[in-house]
């Protein structure tokens, strides 16, 4: 489970856009200070060789506004405006996470972590396994935030913006594919809890429509068939499957899966 929890982590680390929109409400400025707060204290990515307990008063900020989040993004009190909602209420979480897989690593250059070392993915992995229950919520809200953002993202890409960012936007497209099937790798690994199988799946069930608009055919027969071999392997999780491999496979394809 610790190298599926790497996976979908470093999968879910892609912000391209640096919108500066107003995200309003007092639940998103309540967020955004959380994670500043939290993102100060951990430093950038592989500055530091430990990083804060669970216990630390602010990764229990952090933890609880996030799971406030992952209920209230998306309404009135944390409005989703495209890009420029983008940036500030999904950087900080994904700026968070890298800081503890990369803890010891030595300085991440602005190519994101380094999954091509091997002694470094090994340090990583095992940063996975010391963290986990801090990054825990974190990697589920990072999932929901970038699957919430993509039909505004979606909604807001212009026909110029397919000839001129259409790199960028295959990052995002391919990020996000990323954290779906790494946290679906995660949902059916053998030795994961099962309470923490239910949150991946209902927030995976909740999601894939959001999802579906952005993966091409291939990605969603990917996604699609590994559903469904954990709802045949797993009776009790086969309702949730069910809903993530329908809801991916009736979305139109957009324009960032065109790309």
């Amino acid at each position: 489970m610790n190298r599926m929890l790497l996976n979908a982590s470093v999968c879910g680390l892609v912000l391209i856009f640096a919108g500066c929109g107003a995200a309003g409400g007092e639940e998103a400025a309540s967020f955004v200070k959380a994670g500043q707060a939290l993102e100060a204290k951990v430093g950038a990515p592989g500055a530091k060789s430990d990083m804060p307990a669970a216990d630390d008063p602010d990764v229990r900020a952090f933890n609880a506004a996030a799971e406030k989040a992952l209920i209230d993004l998306g309404t009135p009190a944390m409005r989703v405006d495209g890009l420029g909602s983008y940036d500030r209420l999904c950087g900080s979480v994904a700026k968070i996470t890298a800081a503890y897989l990369s803890a010891g690593v030595g300085p991440v250059g602005d190519g994101g972590l380094p999954m091509n070392d091997q002694a470094k993915v090994a340090k990583m992995t095992e940063n996975a396994n010391r963290y986990m229950e801090q990054l825990f919520v974190p990697l589920l809200y990072s999932a929901h935030c970038t699957a919430v953002h993509l039909p505004a993202i979606e909604k807001d890409i212009t026909d110029r913006d397919v000839h001129e960012k259409a790199d960028a936007m295959a990052k995002i497209r391919n990020g996000a594919y990323g954290q779906a099937a790494g946290l679906l790798q995660m949902a059916g690994s053998g030795d994961i809890p099962a309470d923490k199988r239910k949150r991946i799946l209902d927030l995976l069930a909740r999601d894939g429509a959001n999802f579906g608009i952005a993966f091409g055919p291939d990605q969603k027969q990917a996604l699609v068939q590994g559903a469904q071999q954990i709802g045949a392997a797993l009776p009790d999780a086969k309702a949730q499957t069910d809903r993530f491999a329908t809801d991916l496979r009736k979305t139109p394809c957009g324009k960032l899966c065109a790309i």
